[in-house]
C-alpha cells in the first residue's frame, strides 16, 4: 500500500510590538526556562510540528526574562491545502488532512509589568477538531498559573479480517464485517490547569487539574464457536472521560528537599457496551447438535455484552526527599510511593508500594559513584469464574453438563490467579571513572530478583555485569565501546508446555467418547522457554570528523543468548549482529547529504509449535 501526501501552508504573519526590541530578541531565543515540576508533555503536544521562533514566543514568555513593562503580540492567517493518496493513519495520525483546502488562524498577546507576566496564545487548524489554546499568568513568582486546551483526531486503522478466511476439510474460519470503509477517528480533548503558589521562602504548593474526553467509533471484535470460527467486526461507540487531580507541597532548599503529592484519577466509559447475537452451538464437521454442552452461550441467548469497558479510579500517594551529604556534589535521594487501581465493574483492585533510595557522588576527585535500591511490591487480585455450565440438548449427553460427562475433568469454575503480582528486589551500583581528558571508563552491576506469587516459575534471579569506554579526546575522533553480560537464573519457563503422551492410538467412533482435550493438556511433559539464561550484548562505535563539514561514522551491534538449561529437550539461541556506516557530508552551508549502509542478520534456533486450525 502506497501513501501519498502534499500539503501547501500559504499565509501571512502580522506581529504587534510596540518599540521594544529587546522584547523580540529574548522571545525568540529564552523566552522561558522549563520548570522542573512541570508535567510531561501529552501525546498531542508532542505530535504537534515545529514553530518558527516568532510564534513560539508568546506562549512562554512569564519568567522575567524580558524587560519590564513590555507588551507584544502577533495575528496569523494562513490557507493550508491537501491532496492526500492512501491511508490516513500512516502519516496523518493524529492531524486533519481533509482534501482540498481549509483556513487556518493563531494568535498571540504577552505582557509583562512590575513583575505581573501574561501570555495568551490560540491555534485553530481549520477544523473542529484541530484546535489548541493555552493561557498563563505570573504574579510576581507568588502565583503561577496556566490553562490549556488541546482538541486533535486520532485515526485507528480497520481490520478487514480477509487474513482469517481459512478451510481445513468441512470446518471453516470465516469473518462478518459489519463496518466497512468507515474511516475511525475519534476525537481527543484535553483540558489542563497547573498552579504553583510559593508561601515563603521554603514552601511550594502545588494544585493541577486535567480532564480528557475521547468521543467517537472504534472497531470492536468478537468471536462465535462452534460448528464454524466465525469472527465479527462492529462499529463501537465511544464516549470517554479522565478527570484528574493532583495537589501537594514540597518544602525545602537548594541542600534539603522534601515533598508529597496526592493524585486522584477517575475513567469512565459513558457509551452503551456492544451487543451481539452468537452463531448456533453445532459440531464442527456434521453440524449436529451435540457439543452444546461445551460452549457457555449461543443463539437462543439473544444478543449478549463483549468488549465491556469498565469504570477505573486510581489514588496514589508519593513522598520524595532530597538531600546533600558532601560539598562535591553527593545527594541521597529517597522515594515512596503507594498507590491502588481499581476496576469498579468487576471489583478488581491492584495495590502499588514502591520503596527507593539513590546516593549519587564523587569517591575521590575523578570517580564518581552510583548506588540504587529498590523494593517493589505489586499485590492484585485474583478473579473466580463462574462458568455457565449448560447441559447437552442432543445426542448421548443430553441433560449432561461436560464436567458431569466428563468426571474426571474436575470442576468447570476456577480461580484466575493475578500475573501482575510480584515482588521485585533491585541493587544497581555503576561508576565512571576519569582516565583523561575527555576519557571514561565504566562499570555497572546490577542485581534483580523477581518473586511471582502465583506463578509456577516463582523466583527469577538476574545478575547483570556492565563495561564501557568512551573517549573524545582528540577533537576529530571519538569512540565508544560497550559490553554487557546477564546471567539469569530461572527465566519464566511454561511448565508442561509441550508434547504429550500418545494416548489413544485408535481412532473411536464417535468424538464423545474416547481421549478429551483436556487429557492431552493435563498429559503435557515438556518445559519450553524463549527467555535467555545467559545474554551478552556488545556495542562499538567510532566517529571520525576531519572538518566542520565531513564527519564518518563506523558502529557495531551485537547480541546473543541462550538458554540450554531451561527447556527439557530443545536449546534455544537468538544472535543479531548488525553493523553499519554513515557518511555525512555540507558541501555549503544550504545543502546536507547523508549515505548509511546497514546490515543486519539474525538466527534463531529453537522447537517451537506451530499452531494449526484441528489441534
Amino acid at each position: 500500500m502506497q501513501t501519498i501526501m502534499k500539503q501547501i501552508v500559504i499565509g501571512g504573519l502580522l506581529v504587534l510590538l510596540p518599540a521594544f526590541p529587546a522584547l523580540a530578541e529574548s522571545a525568540g531565543t529564552d523566552a522561558v526556562e522549563s520548570e522542573a515540576t512541570e508535567p510531561e508533555a501529552t501525546e498531542a503536544e508532542s505530535s504537534e510540528p515545529s514553530e518558527s521562533a516568532a510564534t513560539q514566543a508568546p506562549q512562554d514568555v512569564l519568567q522575567g526574562l524580558v524587560p519590564a513593562h513590555t507588551r507584544g503580540g502577533f495575528v496569523s492567517i494562513s490557507g493550508i491545502y491537501d491532496n492526500l493518496k492512501g491511508s490516513q493513519e500512516v502519516i496523518s495520525k493524529y492531524t486533519p488532512a481533509n482534501q482540498g483546502m481549509r483556513p487556518g488562524a493563531r494568535l498571540g498577546l504577552w505582557g509583562y509589568s512590575n513583575g505581573i507576566g501574561y501570555n495568551v496564545f490560540g491555534r485553530y487548524g481549520g477544523d473542529p477538531a484541530d484546535q489548541q489554546y493555552e493561557a498563563g499568568i505570573d504574579l510576581k513568582r507568588y502565583w503561577k498559573s496556566k490553562f490549556g486546551f488541546n482538541k486533535m483526531p486520532h485515526r485507528l486503522g480497520n481490520d478487514p479480517l480477509v487474513n482469517l478466511d481459512a478451510a481445513k476439510g468441512g470446518p471453516v474460519v470465516r469473518h462478518t464485517s459489519n463496518d466497512e470503509n468507515i474511516n475511525y477517528c475519534p476525537v481527543y480533548q484535553d483540558s489542563r490547569w497547573t498552579n504553583r503558589i510559593r508561601a515563603g521562602s521554603l514552601v511550594t504548593l502545588k494544585f493541577d487539574y486535567r480532564n480528557q474526553v475521547r468521543k467517537g467509533t472504534y472497531q470492536g471484535r468478537t468471536m462465535s464457536k462452534c460448528s464454524t470460527c466465525h469472527v465479527v467486526s462492529n462499529v463501537n461507540e465511544m464516549d470517554q472521560e479522565t478527570i484528574e487531580w493532583r495537589a501537594g507541597f514540597e518544602v525545602g532548599n537548594a541542600r534539603a528537599k522534601v515533598g508529597y503529592e496526592f493524585l486522584n484519577r477517575d475513567f469512565k466509559e459513558s457509551a452503551p457496551t456492544p451487543m451481539n447475537l452468537y452463531d448456533e452451538v453445532q459440531h464442527p464437521a456434521t453440524g449436529a447438535r451435540v457439543f452444546t454442552n461445551r460452549a457457555q452461550f449461543e443463539e437462543k441467548d439473544g444478543p449478549l455484552p463483549y468488549n465491556q469497558i469498565p469504570k477505573f479510579e486510581k489514588r496514589r500517594h508519593l513522598v520524595r526527599g532530597r538531600v546533600q551529604v558532601s560539598e562535591n556534589g553527593g545527594a541521597l535521594i529517597g522515594t515512596y510511593l503507594n498507590g491502588k487501581d481499581s476496576n469498579k465493574t468487576s471489583n478488581y483492585a491492584v495495590d502499588t508500594n514502591l520503596l527507593s533510595g539513590r546516593y549519587s557522588g564523587f569517591l575521590g576527585k575523578n570517580f564518581r559513584v552510583n548506588v540504587i535500591v529498590r523494593d517493589l511490591s505489586i499485590d492484585s487480585d485474583s478473579l473466580f469464574v463462574d462458568v455457565n455450565e449448560v447441559p447437552g440438548d442432543a445426542g448421548p449427553q443430553t441433560g449432561k453438563t461436560y464436567p458431569e460427562a466428563y468426571p474426571s475433568y474436575g470442576e468447570a469454575d476456577y480461580w484466575a490467579r493475578s500475573s501482575l503480582a510480584r515482588n521485585v528486589f533491585d541493587f544497581k551500583v555503576n561508576g565512571r571513572l576519569k582516565l583523561a581528558h575527555r576519557t571514561y571508563f565504566r562499570v555497572g552491576y546490577l542485581y534483580e530478583g523477581l518473586e511471582r506469587p502465583t506463578f509456577e516459575v516463582r523466583n527469577t534471579d538476574t545478575s547483570t555485569l556492565r563495561l564501557g569506554f568512551s573517549s573524545s579526546a582528540f577533537k576529530t575522533l571519538k569512540t565508544q565501546l560497550r559490553y554487557q553480560y546477564a546471567s539469569i537464573k530461572r527465566p519464566f519457563t511454561h511448565i508442561h508446555a509441550a508434547l504429550p503422551p500418545a494416548l489413544q492410538m485408535e481412532p473411536t467412533a464417535s468424538p464423545l467418547i474416547g481421549t478429551q482435550y483436556y487429557e492431552i493438556y493435563e498429559a503435557r511433559e515438556v518445559n519450553l522457554t524463549n527467555f535467555p539464561t545467559k545474554e551478552h550484548n556488545l556495542f562499538a562505535s567510532v566517529t571520525w570528523t576531519p572538518s566542520d563539514r565531513v564527519g564518518l561514522t563506523a558502529q557495531f551491534r551485537g547480541k546473543e543468548g541462550s538458554n540450554g538449561k531451561a527447556n527439557d529437550i530443545s536449546d534455544w539461541s537468538n544472535s543479531v549482529l548488525a553493523p553499519s556506516v554513515q557518511l555525512w557530508l555540507a558541501p555549503s552551508e544550504k545543502i546536507d547529504l547523508l549515505a548509511s549502509y546497514t546490515f543486519t542478520g539474525r538466527r534463531t534456533d529453537s522447537l517451537f509449535t506451530i499452531a494449526v486450525y484441528d489441534g
